[in-house]
């Protein structure tokens, strides 16, 4: 494609919807399967699903710190909620400590769901920014779900006010 112009994002058209409906298929789909291993494999899986939230969050700090020169420091800060997010739940699904599995399952449930519902994207359907955007939202959701539906990670109370807290 050169010289072309991605279509603006427009919400709740079939684009939108369609992505809303991949992410929950794939998040059903891979849930389900994932119960039915052994206690070894679900870690496994986690640990790639983590990883892989590692390595796009060291990608996007560096990313945007490289070709983003020409913007504020500010802009350049890995502050997005979604980015520590990612980061919150690669140590949630690597080191299962009981913080972090907290911090990823009511952060994710409460501000990254809503950023698939309602996303702040410029480019729609079929722009790399509209993938990236649904594939990272839709891990962060499936992440936050596996650690209670696969893991059986339970929150203990006030999990919910320390999350917020923190």
């Amino acid at each position: 494609m050169t010289g072309e112009i991605a279509p603006l994002f427009v919400r709740w058209s079939l684009p939108h919807w369609a992505a809303l409906g991949i992410v929950a298929l794939a998040a059903g789909g891979i849930l389900w399967g994932c119960r039915r291993l052994r206690m070894e494999s679900r870690l496994l899986v986690g640990k790639v699903l983590g990883s892989f939230f590692l390595l796009t969050f060291l990608m996007e700090t560096f990313g945007r710190i490289v070709r983003e020169h020409w913007e504020p420091w500010q802009d350049r800060l890995p502050l997005h909620f979604c980015s520590l997010m990612a980061l919150v739940c690669f140590i949630a699904l690597w080191f299962r400590t009981p913080w972090a599995c907290a911090v990823a399952y009511f952060g994710v449930l409460t501000a990254s769901v809503q950023g698939l519902i309602t996303p702040m994207l410029h480019d729609g359907f079929p722009s790399a920014a509209f993938f990236v955007f649904f594939i990272g939202h839709g891990l962060l959701l499936i992440s936050a779900l596996y650690l209670p539906a696969v893991l059986q990670w339970r929150a203990r109370p006030w999990d919910d006010m320390r999350a917020l807290g923190l």
